[in-house]
This record gives C-alpha cells, sequence and structure tokens, in this order.
C-alpha cells in the first residue's frame, strides 16, 4: 500500500479553466439538459453558415504530397517496419465535398463526426517573447482572405528580428508516426509528419504537420534539389534563397532536425518537430533574400478522418468544427458551431475546471466511448469547478445527474431506476446556504443484480440495512458517503449482491486512523476501493471500503492538499496508475484520491 499525506507544493495547472458563472443551486442541474453552445441544432443559431466547400487536393497526382509520402516509404530497405507502413499508407486525402457523392452526405458525415481520442493542440504559448508574439491561430479552414484553406495555420507573429520565430510542434494524440518526408511542389508542404491515432474502440484520425524544420543542411539542400514548375516564380526564389542564402535565421540550425522516426510510437504533447518555412518562404527579393527574419515560419496541420467506406480515403476535417474564415470570431472558446469540435474541452483526468467548462460539450467524451470513472464537485472563491477522469469503456449505460437538492434527487433516482440504473457513485457537498446538493454517476444493472440505494439515512436505519443486507444477506457495500446537513449525520449508501467477495466498511475515522488502518489491509488480503472524506467535520473524517483483491494494491492519498495534487498525479501516472477515485473539499484545499494498476509490476 502506498499511502501518502501530501505536504504544500507548488501546483502546475492540469488544464486550462474558463470563467463561468457558478452553479445556481436553487436550481437542479442535469447534464442533458444543458446549454451546450459548441453544438448547436441548426445552421441558423452558429455564428457563421458553414462552408466545408473546396476543392484544394493532396490527392495522388505526379509530384503531389501523397506521393512523396508514398516514395520514401517505398524506397526502405525491406523489413517488417516497411511492410507495415505501406500497409498503413493513405490512397487519399480529399476535401469534405470531394470525398462524398452529395452535399448532403459530407454535411451528414461532418455533422456525426466525433474524435475517437481526446485531442490537444498541437502547441503552447512557448514563452511569448514579449506581448503579442504568443503562439497562437492564424488561419483556419478559410485565410483571412475568405480563400480556401482546409487547414489550421499556426504561428508567432511580430517576431523581433533577433528572436527565432520557430515553435516546438506537439502530437494531438497518442499515435505512429506513418509519415515523415519532404513535399516540394506541387504539394507543397515542405518537411512534412503523418501520425495515425488509434481510439480504444479501434477508429482512426490522422494528423498531417507541414512546413517543418528538418536540421538547416538538410533543408538547404532539399530545396535547391526541387524541381520547380516552369513558371512557378515563388519557387525559383525559393531555390534562389537556398543558395543565395543558406545560412539565412529562418532555415534554423542544424539541430533542429526532426527528433521522431519512421514507425516510433508517440505521446500526446510530445514534440515531434519545430515550426519552420520550408516551401513557404513568404515575400522573397529577386536573389531570394526573406523580407524578414520570421520568413513566414508557421505550422500547417491537417486533419483526416476515414470515409464510412474506404478507412484508406481520408476526409479533411477542421477541429474547430466551423469551415469558415478565422475573422468572424468562431474560433474564439465555446462559441456555437453547427458542426462538432474535436478539441477537448478539458483533459480526461481532471481538476479545477468551472462548471460552465464542464458542460459546455458533455458529448465529447461520450461520443468516443469514455464514460465518467469518478466525479467530484467543489466550490472555490464562489464558483462552482468540478475534478474528475473519464476513461474508455465498452459499456455506454450510464449517465449523469449533479446540484440536485434532495427531494429533486428522490424524483431522479426513482425515474432512473425505472429503466433500471442504479447510483455507482454518489456525491454530496454542503452548499452556502447550508443545504445539502446531490450529485451521481448512475450504471446500468448488472445481470442478476439487486440493489438497494438510499441517501438520507440515520445512524439507526443505516446499522439496520447493513445488519439485513451486509450481515444477514452477504451482500456488499460498494458505494458510501457520510455527510451531515444542520447538524444531523446521514449516509449515503449502495448495497449490492453482486458478488461474494468480503466486503469491509470503516467510517467516522480520523486521519492518522485511516492512515494506520488502510496501510494494514494488503497484509488481510484487502485492498482499498474507495475512500470518501467527511469535511462537515473539523477536521474531516474518513470513510472507506475494502474488498479481497489480488494484484497491485492501490495508492491511497488521505486528505491531501490540493496545491500538491498535480505533482502526485504526475507521479502516479509516470508508474501507470490511473486515477479511480477522487473527492475535493475544504473550498478546494484538500482531496483523497485512489490510484490503481490493472496490470505491470507493482510500485
Amino acid at each position: 500500500m502506498n499511502l501518502k499525506t501530501l505536504s504544500s507544493a507548488a501546483l502546475l495547472p492540469l488544464v486550462l479553466t474558463a470563467c463561468g458563472a457558478p452553479l445556481d443551486d436553487g436550481q437542479p442541474m442535469s447534464l442533458g439538459e444543458q446549454e451546450q453552445p459548441e453544438l448547436v441544432g441548426t445552421l441558423a443559431e452558429t455564428c457563421v453558415t458553414p462552408d466545408p466547400s473546396g476543392y484544394e487536393s493532396l490527392e495522388t497526382a505526379t509530384g503531389g504530397e501523397l506521393d512523396e509520402w508514398r516514395e520514401v516509404v517505398d524506397a526502405l530497405p525491406a523489413s517488417a517496419l516497411k511492410t507495415d507502413l505501406q500497409n498503413r499508407m493513405l490512397t487519399h486525402l480529399k476535401s469534405p465535398y470531394s470525398a462524398f457523392a452529395t452535399a448532403t452526405e459530407a454535411q451528414s458525415f461532418l455533422r456525426n463526426l466525433r474524435t475517437p481520442l481526446p485531442l490537444k493542440l498541437p502547441f503552447t504559448a512557448n514563452s511569448p517573447y514579449l506581448s503579442g508574439t504568443e503562439v497562437k491561430l492564424g488561419h483556419g479552414w478559410r485565410y483571412n482572405s475568405g480563400g480556401i484553406h482546409r487547414g489550421l495555420d499556426i504561428s508567432r507573429s511580430n517576431t523581433p528580428d533577433d528572436k527565432d520565430p520557430s515553435f516546438d510542434v506537439l502530437a494531438i494524440a497518442d499515435g505512429k508516426v506513418i509519415g515523415i518526408y519532404f513535399d516540394g511542389p506541387a504539394g507543397g508542404g515542405g518537411n512534412t509528419v503523418v501520425i495515425e491515432h488509434t481510439g480504444a474502440n479501434g477508429k482512426k484520425l490522422y494528423s498531417f504537420y507541414m512546413h517543418l524544420r528538418n536540421g538547416r543542411a538538410h533543408d538547404v539542400a532539399a530545396v535547391k534539389a526541387t524541381t520547380c514548375p516552369v513558371g512557378n516564380d515563388g519557387c525559383a526564389r525559393y531555390q534562389l534563397m537556398a543558395k543565395n542564402y543558406p545560412n539565412h535565421p529562418s532555415w534554423g540550425t542544424d539541430s533542429d532536425a526532426i527528433p521522431v522516426s519512421l514507425g516510433q510510437w508517440v505521446t500526446q504533447g510530445q514534440k515531434i518537430a519545430k515550426s519552420g518555412n520550408t516551401m513557404t518562404a513568404g515575400t522573397l527579393a529577386t536573389d531570394g533574400e526573406p523580407a524578414s527574419n520570421h520568413a513566414n515560419n508557421h505550422l500547417h496541420v491537417y486533419i483526416g478522418a476515414p470515409t464510412p467506406t474506404d478507412p484508406k480515403v481520408t476526409v479533411e476535417v477542421d477541429p474547430y468544427g466551423v469551415y469558415e474564415k478565422v475573422s468572424t470570431g468562431c474560433y474564439d472558446a465555446f462559441q456555437s458551431t453547427y458542426y462538432p469540435r474535436l478539441w477537448m474541452p478539458h483533459y480526461p483526468d481532471f481538476h479545477n475546471i468551472t462548471w460552465d467548462t464542464f458542460v459546455e460539450l458533455p458529448e465529447y467524451y461520450s461520443g468516443m466511448s469514455y464514460r465518467p470513472k469518478t466525479l467530484s464537485y467543489y466550490e472555490q472563491s464562489g464558483v462552482l469547478r468540478v475534478a474528475g477522469s473519464y476513461q474508455y469503456s465498452s459499456d455506454r449505460n450510464w449517465g449523469v445527474q449533479a446540484g440536485l437538492d434532495s427531494a429533486s434527487f428522490d424524483a431522479v433516482v426513482d425515474q432512473w431506476k425505472q429503466s433500471s440504473y442504479v447510483p455507482r457513485e454518489t456525491r454530496i457537498r454542503i452548499d452556502s446556504a447550508g443545504k445539502a446538493r446531490y450529485s451521481t454517476i448512475f450504471g446500468k444493472l448488472r445481470t442478476n443484480e439487486l440493489t438497494r440505494f438510499e441517501h438520507r439515512l440515520t445512524q439507526a436505519s443505516l446499522d439496520s440495512l447493513y445488519t439485513t443486507y451486509v450481515v444477514n444477506s452477504s451482500w456488499r457495500v460498494e458505494d458510501f458517503f457520510p455527510y451531515r446537513e444542520a447538524g444531523v449525520q446521514y449516509y449515503a449508501v449502495l448495497f449490492s449482491n453482486t458478488d461474494a467477495n468480503t466486503r469491509w466498511l470503516r467510517y467516522a475515522a480520523s486521519e492518522a486512523y485511516a492512515e494506520s488502518e488502510i496501510a494494514s489491509l494488503p497484509a488481510q488480503g484487502l485492498h482499498v476501493e474507495n475512500i470518501v472524506a467527511d469535511p462537515t467535520f473539523s477536521p474531516p473524517r474518513f470513510a472507506y471500503i475494502a474488498n479481497d483483491a489480488s494484484g497491485c494494491a492501490p495508492h491511497v492519498y488521505v486528505n491531501g492538499l490540493m496545491s500538491g495534487y498535480q505533482a502526485a498525479y504526475n507521479s502516479e501516472s509516470a508508474m501507470g496508475y490511473g486515477l479511480k477515485k477522487l473527492q475535493v473539499y475544504n473550498n478546494g484545499a484538500n482531496f483523497t484520491a485512489l490510484f490503481d494498476k490493472d496490470s505491470g509490476s507493482c510500485q
């Protein structure tokens, strides 16, 4: 048992937060009924009329992008890697309207598109040199002039001449590098990296990163070797830049080589390259001299989603769900769009996000078969915040209700019960008016399962039901939460008959007692599977459930300081442990947590 009590430490934000009004505790809140401004029901409700048209193509025309990708792979020596990459090669990358027979089919595809795994932006602000030089989106699906683009241009603008405009390019999700090549005319992507992303449900997505640096000497040589189309003055001047200005700062240095290799597995947020200006150096003089050291340094990103009929044909899609020019403001956070956004609203494991952020896009994770594993709601500085974890599950039979008063909660539980759902994880907080507010994750009844759920049990009622179901009928306590309202002690508890394992419950324990007893449980063949604090006592009291178990003992945090939560989470993730239970309390100052591990070596 790895039992830890955290001391104060620097807190690194796990998620980006958005400002929002606190939850009105006077109103029952059902996530399924919340306003979802990212995804509106009709075109008339969106901030602009979406236009996914345009025929800029990366087809396999002679010298086109996909041909150059294949040429690099085909030139590899015979090996298992070569065969694997050839099998993963795409045959077409098309615009939405060219990929489908009708506009209606294209729009239906885009409307129903969901990412198979959480996607992160391919950049960070990268410690801007000066205000106004932050890395950010420059052009979206259309250029600011209105011309078709069908990708994202990301850059650091207004860079001083003595500063390098380049920035780290990051993988948007875990995946395999299936393409690294130099794309000259007619594609014009320069150094390109392609990553294949596969969700837990087997669905795929592709990301293309273009105009990258790959070392000064390599890039200068690649441009010199380019065959420019007849009459293409821009390409000719670019070759003169390589010939006459091979040491220009915009080329970067030889150390700017692409740090990943073909076939390599990369993780979300991992650096895969530096942004550059290969095949896109901007305004050049007749002898090839760039207008500035910036020389149009930027990252161009395409996102491709496979068509339903042919997985080797992918459709370019806008991860912002806008399909319109950037100057409309639709790329701002949480603007209404008719097509879904693919960038995650918050990380799957998250804390300190506002209620508004949490409910902006509740179907984002459910769309990729992620379900909430644990959720905790807490007030901090008068703002309702949420912490918890979404994890992949083949079980899509779940629901969430939050912020209900006792009467509303009773009605909701009865309503879900009619569809054979029970509250699997119930959390109660006392609001600023001293009233209990109930939130729960519902799950479907298991095969042949019998349950008994109560949420306002007195001590005498709890003792009676425990004797009836656990002592006399060998049921188990699956979920338990103690709380006081107006000085009266209550309990929420779920009894279930689903297995015959030893089920063990302790409540009203002090912090020291809890630490000592939890540490002793593995020697008895028991693992803690849930721990909660009752912060209506000062100091808080703790309740925990244990059961027969084998394998790695979970890592349990009792009354940790939130100032150290990020460091704890990072440490657990590095060891391969995943978040199973989390509760944040005391106005966001403290937490209890449980991390477990399904396989691998125990630590």
